[in-house]
């Protein structure tokens, strides 16, 4: 009798892991996206399928248009747009809003996912016969979506749970820093792991996120560079003086601040703020024997310039500069040009 209730009791241990399902799944695998920096773990049975900037999770193969009872995870990241406005509604409806798909947005609410607070909107694909979840969160100059589905009441119930620990195995990788030097301008600084430097001669660059920074694209950059004080728009200028003349030669519509006298790499400097086509500028000038040395902080769109501060930060502190060699340089390119 001992032994039979023995049995008995196994079989319905089994039984109820069985009927828990995916909720109490142990087996998961990890996936990372250093590209846009964010990992998670799914359930290490299901289909997983990667694009250039999306990644597809699913139950059943066949993901989202699978014909049978499923579920599953589409995260998206996209470049953010001008019409966006650094909103997540807009984004939103810029990216899956359709006459297919009916967006929720009275009863949306708010996930921490990640550290970030997403809107997250319930929705209703009418063609395609599925309801969920979509989460958007706008992140310095692109937009993060995690859209979750369900081709059933049941099957949301069964496998809810999942999505939830998928959601909450989301995370953002921490910023690592490498070490710049130029030995030959004397020129040192640190920037996050992963990023190029484009040494352009007269300039040093570097972009942290987007394309076209310099004109109207979304993003953020850094560059250092130097140039004569003896040019003839420059000639007897002083730091002020060149932001007068910058501010003649921004377009219309540019709003310049007053420049301030701050320290940066152990000397004084001119540090001055401009606001263009929903981006800001910030300029530092320090006029140094025959040259003005110039750093340039670019941000676009604005609502974008807490993701990026604490980079820019870190560069400006451990920013070094040897005026007299760079000076040097510069006259050399200048010797051998003529």
């Amino acid at each position: 009798m001992t032994k039979l209730f023995s049995l008995r009791r196994a079989a319905c241990l089994v039984c109820i892991a069985l009927c828990a399902g995916p909720a109490f799944a142990q087996t998961v695998k990890k996936y990372a996206n250093p590209r846009f920096g964010y990992s998670l773990e799914y359930p290490a049975g299901w289909h997983f399928t990667e694009k250039k900037n999306q990644i597809d999770l699913s139950y059943a193969e066949g993901g989202f248009s699978a014909e049978t009872d499923n579920c599953g995870v589409t995260l998206l990241v996209d470049k953010l747009s001008p019409g966006d406005e650094g909103a997540a509604e807009k984004i939103l409806n810029r990216i899956a809003g359709g006459d297919d798909q009916a967006l929720d947005f009275e009863g949306s609410s708010k996930r921490s996912i990640g550290g970030g607070q997403w809107l997250a909107v319930p929705y209703t694909d009418t063609e395609h016969g599925r309801t969920g979840v979509i989460y958007v969160l706008a992140k310095g100059a692109v937009a993060y979506l995690i859209g979750s589905y369900f081709t059933s009441p049941e099957v949301q119930e069964k496998f809810q749970p999942v999505i939830d620990d998928l959601l909450d195995s989301f995370a953002f990788a921490p910023v690592d820093y490498k070490a710049y030097r130029d030995k030959k301008r004397g020129v040192s600084f640190r920037l996050p792991e992963g990023v190029e430097v484009n040494d352009r001669g007269d300039e040093i660059k570097f972009v942290l996120a987007g394309e076209d920074v310099d004109a109207d694209g979304f993003g953020a950059a850094v560059s250092l560079g130097a140039f004569s004080a003896t040019d003839k728009e420059f000639k007897d200028l002083d730091e002020k003086g060149v932001f007068r003349k910058l501010e003649e030669l921004f377009s219309e519509g540019s709003e310049f601040g007053e420049p301030e006298r701050v320290k940066l790499a152990k000397t004084d400097w001119y540090r001055g703020e401009a606001t263009r086509e929903g981006g800001k500028i910030t300029i530092y000038l320090r006029k140094s024997g025959a040259y003005f040395f110039g750093v340039v902080l670019i941000v676009r769109p604005i609502s974008a310039e807490s993701e990026y501060t604490p980079i820019f930060n870190v560069f400006l502190k451990s920013l070094s500069i040897d005026f007299k060699k760079w000076a040097a340089s510069m006259a050399e390119e200048e010797t051998e040009e003529d």
